[in-house]
């Protein structure tokens, strides 16, 4: 993701379960406030931390990871069968 690729700004930018490893997940962060509006809105849908680790998978979110953003809300979506949580949506805002 370059941000000299995209023209115009956005109102908000969303990835879905694509962050994975330090270096893609740090390059994201510092991009995205590059194309997104004063207060342009950023949703990351990924696996809850608890099911991550369950399975030895230690990557996970780090200090830092948001800086140059404000996170505004977090959901962790249930599972109805199992009652567990099924992934987890941050949700941060430009600072």
């Amino acid at each position: 993701m370059a941000p000299h690729r995209f023209p115009v700004r956005y109102d908000a930018a969303v990835r879905n379960f694509s962050l994975l490893g330090k270096e893609s997940v740090e390059h994201v962060f510092k991009v995205t406030p590059q194309i997104l509006n004063p207060g342009g809105i950023f949703i990351v849908q990924t696996l809850h931390p608890e099911e991550n680790t369950r399975d030895g998978n230690a990557d996970q979110w780090r200090e830092g990871t948001w800086d140059g953003f404000t996170i505004i809300d977090t959901l962790e979506p249930v599972n109805p069968r199992t009652q567990k949580a099924a992934s987890m949506m941050l949700i941060g805002q430009t600072s």
